[in-house]
């Protein structure tokens, strides 16, 4: 064994001072070394472009899926806005509140006077927060009515039809026009009323002034000598004779406000009542034996039974003539005999009991 010296031992505590403060090798550290991580190879460019939007999605469907899973109501309100074709407001609007994914309950309003023509922004549910629906109306249109101005005898218009307009369903009060030499007989047609959509039609029915009382049933005249004929009663004097001991149809006895009578013997042929003018009537039993009567009484009814049919209890107008000054009235449900019928106008005119004349609409056979 060696003998150790002092230099040998301060050379060996030297040596263990610096293993001692040596600084140690990293595979004796205390902290454990962390694995090497191996190197992944890298996906294609479209992949990892698709991994990328993957990721930036999956954030937005965990923050909405809180949304989806509240069971709180979302409050939602509909505004109704009814509207004319100008856009000018028919009622105040309706303001409708419920949540969202409920039934709309909409009661739409009506108008008297307009109709829905379009609708804008209807939904059955609430969808979104604020809604709007628009309802827009258009204005009925009222139909015409038409006024008419005739000679009841002549038959010819003294004007040309007159359309009254106005608003659908508003009320309406009509004027008879004046006509110089004439005066107003009668009024067919709602004269007052309302308008509606369907046409509507007043006949007004003039005389002359000059012609006092109108006799229509067909008579014959007997001429026994040279008679002078006119165009009118009081009229202008024509190139025409009738012959002697000659016999002619009479349409139309006219009196004037002179009391004379007048024979229209077709058209404007006119003779005046005088000496050499004889008129046959019915009741003397000339015209039945005369072998024209069949052609000039083509109207006369054999003794046809019927009723008057108005209102129970109440009584209808007859008159002397048709469309003549009123003889009376009658009973409704009356036993009549009719004998004879005249059409004026589109009206029908029948003779009961060979005395008055009554309206067709009032008579049951």
């Amino acid at each position: 064994m060696a003998r150790s010296t002092p230099l040998t031992v301060l050379r060996r505590g030297l040596k263990a001072l610096k293993n001692e403060f040596k600084p140690q090798p990293a595979k004796h550290s205390a902290q454990p070394k962390k694995p090497r991580e191996k190197k992944q190879p890298q996906a294609p460019l479209v992949k990892r472009q698709r991994i990328a939007e993957a990721s930036k999605n999956e954030p937005a469907k965990k923050s909405q899926a809180p949304a989806l899973l509240s069971a709180r109501p979302i409050p939602a309100t509909l505004l109704v806005l009814y509207l004319d074709e100008n856009d000018h407001y028919l009622t105040d609007p309706q303001v409708l509140h419920g949540y969202r994914g409920e039934n709309v309950e909409l009661d739409l309003k009506s108008f008297q006077t307009f109709y829905l023509s379009e609708l804008y922004g209807y939904t059955s549910r609430f969808i979104d927060r604020y809604g709007v629906v628009k309802l827009r109306y258009q204005k009925r249109t009222a139909a015409a009515i038409w006024v008419i101005a005739k000679d009841i005898d002549e038959q010819f218009l003294l004007a040309k039809p007159e359309f009254i307009h106005g608003s659908l369903h508003a009320p309406y009060s009509l004027s008879a026009p004046s006509f110089p030499n004439y005066r107003l007989v009668q009024a067919h047609g709602p004269v007052t009323g309302s308008y509606s959509t369907q046409q509507q039609f007043v006949t007004y029915l003039y005389r002359k002034k000059l012609w006092q009382e109108v006799d229509e049933t067909p008579q014959l005249l007997l001429v026994t000598d040279f008679t002078a004929c006119y165009s009118e009663p009081h009229g202008t004097k024509l190139k025409l004779t009738l012959a002697k001991n000659t016999r002619w149809q009479v349409f139309k006895t006219v009196k004037t406000t002179d009391d004379s009578l007048w024979y229209c013997l077709g058209g404007n042929t006119w003779t005046k009542q005088g000496e050499t003018t004889q008129l046959f009537h019915e009741k003397q039993g000339t015209i039945a034996e005369d072998h024209h009567t069949g052609t000039l009484l083509g109207i006369t009814l054999h003794e046809v039974p019927a009723a008057v049919s108005f209102i129970p209890g109440r009584t209808v107008n007859v008159y002397r003539t048709p469309c003549g000054k009123k003889a009376g009235e009658i009973s409704d449900g009356t036993q009549v005999t009719v004998t004879a019928r005249k059409d004026i106008d589109q009206m029908h005119w029948y003779q009961i009991d060979k005395t008055e004349w009554i309206l067709g609409e009032y008579l049951h056979f």
